[in-house]
């Protein structure tokens, strides 16, 4: 670990004012330490529309209230903007000045900070990827910051971790001061290579006096364990002010199967604080928050479940565990190229200790049905419809719980509506596309005052009723033909009454109740 008073800045600029804080800001991934992406506020916006195209096809922008370009127009961006105090920080890909040409694979990584009222440019923190990471997977901004008081805290692409106190950027005097800084690949030997659930990584949680970070750690190839990083941490517990290392834990090690980008999830339930993680092996854990002492795990794969076979592959998690109601809701997926593949949503009673699998699936009583079982319901796997795979393919954003309902989103583009409670479902929907792309959804749904947003990587933005009935109030919102580029895997967020979307690096703040143009009689 290394203190630092300062780093290289570029693009940087100051304004004057101190701002309020608001009690609708969005601080963190998932809004708060629960990972439940739902906004308790009203009457959000359900039409827009992006300027593009030219001649007869050129269309204006419509319920737009500003827009930023971020950097870099690139595949993918896996970072959720996050709202504190009059400032947006949002992650991206700028061009190293330095470089002459560069290709995708070399552009830096950015982690910027606009004005909320404006969208202006208040500070941009850029670096260089990692040497060894090649390709627009390994280096694409991917994690979200956390944002408490006067202090952030996030993790670069690099594997580092930092701590910077930003009150003067929000009383606009001055750059962010760094506090300090742990070099998680340098100390712990983490690795984050090329992974198969797009370039996602987790974001950082907190809990007093404490920070929760999963690392991110991935070996390359199970061949390569050993060169890349046997044994090094998948979860990290550091002192908030310091960045000392208080425990770590490494329960995945040769089991994973796949790169590890979910988050932890805060929990508290019968007067005692948990840990809650899901894991690169396919095991969600929970820890006590002190000492890492294990409290429960549960595998969300069946029993049956092979790494990389064809008909019934063991699955990663990629979705962090959401906390509603009491009940943990996490949901698997399989590699991104495999996207067809079953999937699995699980419902969890976290009162229990111990192993929680329904089915021991390890050990000498594998195969057997486990009396302790935490399993309250289970949704997916392989269809009984010839037409389809699954009944739910790989899932890579949260799902969402609210008002008796949880819904998730797939990444083949298929939307699920259950009933929170037995795990029922109400409806289900897999939206048709214009583009021949299986690349779906890669965010997480959002809900807003009984509305659902669902982004899409490619098709715009669909909107839905909460209700057990299917109604679509929205398709493809956003999206026109006028529009050159449309690229989303970045969750859609709600805060102080706009809407945040990002396509194609670039952040539109969607704010208004225009309604869209009578269709032209023919």
């Amino acid at each position: 670990m290394t203190r630092r008073s300062g780093f290289p800045l570029i693009l940087t600029i100051f304004c004057f004012g101190i701002l309020s804080v608001s009690a609708e800001d969005w601080p963190q991934f998932g809004r708060d330490s629960t990972r439940n992406p739902v906004s308790p506020e009203k009457n959000p916006p359900i039409w827009w529309q992006f300027a593009g195209g030219e001649g007869e096809k050129k269309v204006e922008d419509k319920n737009i209230k500003w827009k930023a370009k971020l950097g870099e127009r690139t595949n993918y961006n896996y970072s959720d903007p996050i709202i504190q105090d009059g400032m947006i920080w949002i992650g991206t890909k700028r061009v190293n000045p330095t470089k002459s040409k560069p290709t995708e694979a070399e552009f830096d990584m950015a982690l910027v900070c606009l004005d909320e009222a404006t969208g202006k440019e208040l500070f941009c923190y850029q670096y260089e990827p990692i040497k060894g990471q090649v390709g627009f997977w390994a280096n694409t901004p991917s994690s979200s910051p956390l944002i408490i008081g006067d202090h952030l805290w996030f993790m670069n692409n690099r594997a580092e971790v930092f701590c910077w106190d930003i009150k003067p950027l929000k009383d606009r005097k001055g750059k962010p001061k760094e506090l300090w800084k742990l070099d998680l690949a340098k100390e712990f030997k983490v690795k984050h290579w090329f992974n198969h659930h797009g370039s996602r990584r987790p974001s950082i949680a907190a809990h007093g006096d404490y920070l929760y970070l999963p690392t991110g750690h991935h070996f390359n190839t199970r061949e390569t364990l050993n060169i890349d990083g046997k044994n090094a941490p998948s979860l990290l517990c550091i002192e908030k002010m310091t960045g000392k290392v208080v425990w770590k834990d490494s329960s995945p090690n040769e089991e994973m199967v796949t790169h590890q980008p979910a988050s932890a999830t805060i929990i508290e339930i019968k007067g005692e604080v948990q840990v809650v993680v899901p894991q690169g092996d396919g095991w969600i854990r929970s820890f006590e928050p002190k000492t890492g002492k294990l409290i429960w795990k549960f595998d969300t794969n069946p029993v049956a479940a092979v790494w990389l076979d064809k008909e019934n592959p063991r699955n990663g998690i990629c979705a962090s565990a959401v906390f509603a109601n009491g009940l943990i809701y996490v949901a698997n997926a399989d590699r991104l190229e495999c996207f067809t593949t079953p999937a699995y949503l699980y419902c969890i009673d976290p009162t229990k200790k111990g192993d929680l699998t329904p089915t021991f699936t390890t050990g000498d009583n594998k195969g057997k049905k486990n009396p302790n079982s935490g399993m309250v319901w289970m949704y997916g796997g392989p269809s009984k419809d010839p037409k389809e795979d699954s009944i739910l393919e790989g899932v890579f954003g949260n799902p969402v719980v609210m008002e008796g309902f949880v819904v998730v989103a797939s990444f083949y583009g298929g939307v699920h509506c259950l009933d929170a409670k037995t795990g029922k479902a109400h409806w289900a929907h897999r939206y048709e596309r214009k583009k021949k792309n299986p690349d779906g959804i890669h965010g997480s749904p959002l809900i807003v005052d009984g509305k659902i947003y669902i982004s899409s990587r490619s098709e715009g933005v669909w909107i839905y009723e909460l209700s057990k009935e299917m109604k679509i109030l929205g398709s493809q919102v956003g999206f026109s033909e006028a529009l050159e580029n449309y690229e989303s895997c970045v969750s859609p967020v709600f805060a102080n009454g706009v809407l945040y979307i990002e396509s194609d690096h670039v952040l539109y703040a969607i704010k208004g109740n225009e309604k869209p143009p009578e269709p032209k009689k023919k």
